[in-house]
């Protein structure tokens, strides 16, 4: 099967990946740059994280559903921080909510919101180490922890594996993680 062809049978089975939850970046562009304060006034910019993936979770105050995202962030980032991927949450406001073992910055102007053409929340975008777009989990669902995952293994270049509490059997792929094996598989160099 050619890729074109794979590409497309991926397409139809897993949809839901990337597909229409952002506006203004593309699978495998490059992701606009910010320079946002944290909690404690540190200026974070996207340079600042040159050559490492980076995932970024927008989050809405008093959501639950924001809530549940940044519970599952929190315990992949737990286990992907020895890789060298820098997690980092973004709000439009401050919180007195309790934040996670990570920054969370502060997108006052939306400027953030804007620039990626963000629409639903939460959002979950992870950048490979080029800062492409790799990934994009749209709100949340029981399965974001082990979908971010298995993005960031695919991003690593490394055997998908799952959380130490999935249930699923090794072989299972998320429609989300054959996603992002694609949007991998279409963004490396062809070696036909």
């Amino acid at each position: 099967m050619t890729r074109a062809g794979l590409a497309l049978a991926l397409l139809a089975i897993a949809p839901c990946a990337v597909s229409g939850q952002i506006r203004n970046v593309k699978p495998g562009e490059p992701a606009p740059k910010f320079s946002l304060k944290d909690q404690h006034g540190k200026v974070h910019t996207l340079q600042d994280y040159r050559g490492k993936p980076v995932v970024l979770c927008y989050l809405r105050q008093g959501q639950q559903l924001s809530t549940k995202a940044l519970a599952a962030l929190s315990k992949v980032q737990s286990r992907a921080a020895k890789d060298g991927v820098v997690f980092l949450a973004l709000r439009r406001e401050a919180s007195p909510e309790p934040g996670p073992n990570f920054p969370v910055l502060r997108d006052d102007a939306e400027s953030f919101y804007g620039s990626y053409g963000l629409f639903v929340l939460p959002v979950t975008i992870v950048l490979d180490k080029e800062h492409r777009l790799a990934s994009v989990f749209s709100s949340y669902t029981p399965d974001l922890e082990q979908d971010l995952q298995g993005s960031i293994d695919t991003i690593l270049g490394r055997p998908r594996r799952l959380p130490s509490s999935a249930e699923d059997s090794p072989t299972h792929d998320s429609k989300s993680t054959l996603q992002a094996r694609l949007l991998s598989a279409e963004s490396s160099p062809s070696t036909q």
